[in-house]
């Protein structure tokens, strides 16, 4: 938690209920392939016009130019680059989509005649939680990105689908698009028709993994069994939190409610670093960096005794070490909850931000997506 001084005696809670820790396999059930009753176009623009640039910005909309509707699941579309080195491997992401990032997908292929202009596609593809496109809808914006994995600047003045002009959308045909396995949109670089396969040496995440449960069913904050399951109750001093302030582990405790076992992280303060206590629970593994995370965490708006008012930070987060800047194995999760507003905000809200990874150089650029919300001043839980 991290706070301003405030002034009077008062303290705060945030009530971890439970927490579910892990990664998952999911295997759907093979769905009916509609037959292809449409057309599609591709419109583009870029948000990195720059002959040279950290990552590579190709933003996309789909159209649906027909008189049927057009399952997503069944479209596909490649961006053409060329590689900036032979052994060059390069990464994808998407920064925000109106149909949501969860429903696109991303991976890289060789082309089989490579050209001058072109040597490698990235193919967007769908799940089939995108849905469908009805006669002339289109799918809002995709803001997509790749870099490479390394980071280094990439070339993109020399790209195939690349141009730097083209900062508003507009339709594209130096873009390809698949309906159900036919080309229906685009032009590709001289002999390569968009049907040889994905490379596969792409990355995919690792399969199996590890899982945790916990109920925080402990009964204080020495038990054993904490350091056991691989927690750390914070004793050290440091940040994030007000300068001179200490962590004390006593103030972490364990109580019985609805037939569940609350963890309660409680901190307080007199208005000065040196009186103000708080109150931290964490883990070090690694082993979590892929999977599917879920916790249910209370956080509090009104104080336990003293007046209120405090700009207040609670927070719950996942994080992995840094190891070099910019570096690809990075990922960081944070709920940040402000009951009394603060950063500029004269309410409470709730900061959602994830960062793919980020460079201590204030000088470079991180990489980022947040998202905030208001809610309600009775008390929040998230899940």
């Amino acid at each position: 938690m991290r706070t301003r001084p405030p002034t009077g005696r008062r303290t705060r809670a945030a009530l971890a209920l439970t927490a579910l820790l892990g990664s998952a396999a999911l295997a759907g059930l093979p769905a009916t392939a509609a037959a292809a009753d449409g057309d599609v176009s591709v419109q583009y623009r870029t948000s990195a016009s720059g002959a040279t640039a950290d990552q590579s910005e190709p933003w996309l909309k789909v159209r649906n130019t027909g008189s049927a509707p057009v399952q997503l699941s069944q479209v596909k579309i490649r961006y053409y680059f060329k590689a900036d080195a032979p052994n060059a491997t390069y990464r994808f992401a998407c920064s925000w989509a109106v149909r949501g990032c969860s429903a696109i997908t991303g991976t890289f292929g060789t082309l089989a005649h490579p050209t001058a202009t072109a040597d490698r596609y990235l193919e967007i593809g769908f799940t089939s939680s995108a849905g469908s496109l009805a006669p002339g809808a289109d799918t809002g914006d995709m803001q997509l990105r790749f870099h490479q994995s390394s980071w280094q600047t990439l070339r993109q003045s020399d790209d195939y689908s690349f141009d730097g002009a083209r900062t508003s959308y507009a339709d594209w045909n130096r873009v390809t698009a698949q309906l159900a396995g036919a080309t229906v949109w685009g032009t590709a670089p001289e002999g390569n028709d968009p049907t040889d396969p994905t490379n596969p040496t792409d990355p995919t995440d690792p399969p199996g993994g590890q899982t945790l449960f916990d109920d925080f069913d402990y009964t204080s904050h020495t038990d054993p069994a904490i350091s056991a399951h691989g927690w750390n109750v914070r004793s050290n001093s440091g940040g994030p939190g007000v300068p001179g302030a200490t962590w004390n582990p006593s103030k972490v405790t364990f109580s019985a409610s609805g037939g569940n076992s609350v963890m309660n992280l409680e901190t307080s303060t007199a208005g000065t670093g040196a009186s103000t206590t708080h109150t931290e629970v964490l883990t070090r593994s690694m082993k979590f960096r892929n999977g599917t995370y879920a916790a249910r965490v209370r956080f509090s708006d009104a104080p336990k005794y003293g007046p209120d008012g405090d700009r207040v930070v609670q927070t719950f987060f996942t994080i992995n070490d840094l190891k070099a800047p910019m570096a690809d194995d990075y990922a960081e999760y944070d709920f940040e909850y402000l009951p009394n507003g603060g950063w500029g905000e004269p309410a409470n809200i709730l900061y959602t931000t994830s960062w793919e990874t980020y460079n201590p150089d204030p000088g470079r650029p991180s990489t980022s997506t947040a998202r905030a919300g208001r809610v309600s001043p009775a008390g929040t839980t998230w899940w």
